[in-house]
């Protein structure tokens, strides 16, 4: 059986966000999740987890808060400009510096809302030994009309040609160790908006990519939600995006 852990990540720790960070901590297990934060606008409100930075890693393999902000990612790949966007800065220091051994890493955005059980979710590919899975992964030749496929930075003789390029959505993603070393060892190579940097980076190193499966995602799993917009959920353990208030959520039907 594959080993895999998961890394919440947030940049704001409100009521919502906490319920949802305990709920996958609860159905995982607490050893196997990891609470990523972004703190260069918001404090982490927590003074009592026990916390550690990616800029100065506690040695005590129980902690599972890390904190980071702009100027530790900037520290750490010359080309980093915008937590937002660029995600391989954190996630490639974590990946080096993580107490725990792993196989695959899911990052999951704080938008993230799963109707039932986060483990019974994930379980769905844990037979796959694909490199990258995420949701709306496409190559440059079977979506050329998506936005964001000239988002990549650096020396043009290090950025692969637009027609290797590969896109993926980022609210759910699950990464292999080899792909994990891929990304820390190539800040400061080249980079840019993550969801086409990483998948394209996956296949210019020879590893694999793809979708995660149907079955894991619910009918709403998109960009952006229309205002007022409500979510009917069965728990039935699917994902649904972007969340962030029960008030999106229909009563159980």
């Amino acid at each position: 059986m594959k080993k895999n852990i998961m890394v919440f990540r947030t940049h704001f720790w409100d009521s919502f966000c906490v319920q949802q960070f305990e709920k996958l901590r609860d159905q995982c297990g607490s050893d196997k999740v990891f609470l990523l934060f972004d703190d260069t606008l918001v404090p982490f409100p927590d003074t009592t987890a026990p916390i550690t930075r990616l800029s100065a890693p506690n040695p005590d393999p129980g902690v599972r808060t890390v904190l980071t902000n702009f100027n530790e990612c900037i520290s750490f790949n010359k080309l980093h400009r915008s937590n937002k966007e660029q995600v391989e800065s954190q996630i490639g220091i974590f990946g080096k510096l993580c107490p725990v051994d792993y196989d695959f890493v899911w990052f999951i955005e704080y938008d993230v809302f799963c109707d039932g059980d986060w483990a019974k979710v994930l379980d769905a590919v844990h037979d796959e030994t694909t490199d990258f899975l995420a949701t709306k992964v496409f190559e440059y030749k079977d979506c050329i009309l998506w936005n964001h496929w000239f988002a990549i930075t650096g020396r043009r003789y290090d950025r692969p040609p637009l027609t290797e390029r590969v896109k993926g959505f980022f609210p759910v993603v699950r990464i292999s160790t080899a792909l994990m070393k891929e990304i820390h060892d190539n800040m400061g190579v080249y980079s840019g908006f993550s969801e086409v940097y990483i998948p394209t980076l996956t296949k210019q190193r020879g590893l694999t990519y793809g979708n995660v499966p149907d079955s894991m995602i619910g009918p709403v799993f998109d960009f952006f939600l229309e205002k007022n917009v409500k979510i009917k959920t069965q728990l039935e353990n699917k994902l649904y995006h972007p969340v962030v208030s029960m008030e999106n959520i229909s009563a159980y039907f």
